[in-house]
């Protein structure tokens, strides 16, 4: 008899479906795209999808974040992150001159920070052909 009810609860624990954990996917924003994310996870850096492209940061406490200077994703590299998510670089219009790019550094807390001009040795002005 044991060994019956041994093997009938065999049978059911063969027989009962298998237990899996259900995948959630999160869709975080519509307006922006992801273009780095901090070694934790816990930001994310990119570009909005209009208004100037600007950079923006992303938390799960505040969203998304627009950091306030029209960023040009192609002149001199993409929107990129550091290891902690506390400072982006981007090639950003410059404070003295909205027709010139240059490459500009953001920190939490400090803002924009332009880092060019003055133009380094052999540079020049990008003229948007």
């Amino acid at each position: 008899m044991k060994q019956y009810l041994a093997a009938a609860a065999t049978g059911l624990v063969l027989l009962a479906p298998a237990a899996h954990a259900d995948v959630t996917f999160e869709y975080l924003f519509d307006s922006a795209y992801p273009l780095s994310v901090s070694n934790d996870g816990t930001v994310i850096a990119g570009n909005l999808a209009s208004g100037g492209f600007g950079a923006y940061r992303w938390t799960a406490v505040d969203g998304v974040t627009a950091l306030g200077r029209v960023t040009h994703g192609g002149g001199a590299g993409k929107t990129d992150m550091s290891a902690d998510g506390t400072r982006i670089s981007a090639t950003i219009s410059t404070a003295a001159d909205s027709l010139i790019r240059g490459q500009g550094l953001w920190t939490l807390g400090s803002g924009w920070q332009d880092l060019m001009p003055p133009t380094p040795p052999g540079g020049g002005l990008q003229d948007n052909a």
